[in-house]
């Protein structure tokens, strides 16, 4: 019989992991995290496995410092662009303004559609 159980918060997880990625600290160990955002190296292991949420603080700190919305993060929502701040919209803006190649390459680092 086969006891594998997909993770309570595996949304979540799937996000914090793409979050790290953003900011290039995506293969950094548990231990590394945690400092980075303040919290245990075994917490960090349950936000990846999808065991545990982080506290709002917590979570908010993590948005900070990766520049991730935290209804994304928490709850996989979008925003509109009239929702999105000023250095929000100016990243929107130099991305879609970027040549095609970068545009490509930001796409499927973030595993994004083309």
């Amino acid at each position: 019989m086969n006891t594998y159980m997909k993770s309570k918060h595996e949304g979540f997880a799937d996000r914090f992991k793409k979050a790290c990625q953003i900011i290039g600290k995506e293969n950094w160990g548990q231990d590394e995290l945690g400092k980075l955002f303040g919290v245990s190296g075994p917490m960090i292991s349950n936000y990846r496995n999808g065991h545990k949420l982080p506290k709002m603080e917590t979570a908010c700190k993590i948005c900070e410092i990766t520049g991730v919305p935290l209804d994304w993060l928490m709850y996989g929502k979008t925003i509109t662009p009239d929702q999105l701040g000023q250095s929000q919209q100016e990243l929107l803006k130099a991305y879609l303004e970027a040549p095609e190649a970068l545009r490509v390459g930001i796409r499927r680092l973030l595993e994004l559609p083309d």
